[in-house]
């Protein structure tokens, strides 16, 4: 009995540290488990954080992009087209713009009627004038000179209801009544 005894103190003894040890892993093994579900939350957390926060920024971005776009259409869209009139005290000056891609000026005054023809070119509120013939009608006599070319740039505002629209540019002669153009002058739709 006695020889049980030492043997069950020894598998005692060699068993209590393994006992033990397989405690404390068992321990550690649940702090584990318990620090990798916390990791794990916050792991989970944090992709859906970043998911919403994607998502928002996207939503943003298309936002955004709509925005740019729409501006961009509006920048672009060609607002000039028609008759536009000027009065000043003795003189009319108007501009025709068609859509088919002529263009006239003419400066009315009592008698004389100087006028420019031409083609144009249009892009973010700038036109691109290019004569191709010019002249003068009188009430004798009528001049024109269809070989010299010339170009006048020309910037252009629509107001919201697009009834006026300013003309602004340093090609544009002064009227018989010095109208600057270069200051801009604000034409009505005819």
């Amino acid at each position: 009995m006695k020889k049980t005894l030492v043997i069950f103190a020894t598998i005692l003894l060699t068993l209590a540290p393994i006992y033990a040890k397989s405690e404390n892993q068992s321990a550690e093994n649940k702090d584990q488990e318990d620090s990798a579900t916390e990791k794990t939350d916050w792991k989970e957390q944090g992709k859906n954080a970043l998911t919403e926060t994607g998502k928002f920024f996207k939503a943003v971005g298309n936002e955004i992009g709509e925005s740019v776009k729409e501006s961009y259409n509006n920048a672009t869209e060609v607002k000039c087209y028609g008759t536009w009139v000027y009065k000043s005290e003795h003189c009319v000056n108007t501009i025709t713009i068609n859509e088919d891609g002529t263009m006239e000026f003419s400066k009315k005054s009592g008698f004389n009627n100087d006028y420019w023809k031409g083609t144009f070119r249009t892009k973010l509120r700038s036109i691109a004038f290019t004569i191709t013939e010019s002249g003068r009608k009188g009430a004798f006599k009528a001049s024109s000179d269809s070989e010299n070319t010339q170009k006048w740039y020309i910037t252009y505002f629509t107001t919201d209801d697009e009834n006026t629209i300013k003309f602004i540019s340093d090609y544009i002669p002064t009227d018989t009544d010095g109208t600057d153009f270069s200051k801009g002058v604000i034409f009505t739709k005819k």
